[in-house]
């Protein structure tokens, strides 16, 4: 039983070993590293007194990044709902200081990934 476990380890190191060295050299696209803001949950003070849509334009992360100053950005469904994605690149500093001041005081969750372009 022992032996089986080894050498079912053994395999599988050896093939996780074969993948990343072909991940390595077949690779040409560039890693671009971004900061992603995730449209917060509505809360009582979002909704109370509002319309459907101010409620949707102020949990949403466009509008908030938007506010910050970002001109170019992507927004995508994520596991947790809408996401914005904002370049983390030279010249883009005062955009990624502004949504990391502000996001989490207003209640922006945020991540920071990499995608291939």
């Amino acid at each position: 039983m022992r032996a089986n476990l080894l050498a079912f380890a053994a395999g599988s190191l050896l093939t996780s070993g074969a993948w990343l060295v072909g991940q390595s050299l077949g690779s040409t696209k560039t890693v671009l590293p971004a900061l992603e803001v995730e449209s917060r949950a509505h809360r009582l003070d979002d909704v109370v007194n509002r319309s459907e849509e101010e409620t949707a334009i102020r949990t949403s992360s466009s509008a908030f990044v938007r506010k910050c100053g970002a001109s170019e950005f992507s927004a995508e469904i994520g596991h947790g709902g809408p996401r914005s994605r904002v370049q983390i690149a030279p010249g883009n500093e005062p955009v990624i200081d502004c949504i990391l001041s502000i996001a989490p005081k207003e209640g922006f969750p945020l991540f920071i990934s990499f995608k291939a372009d």
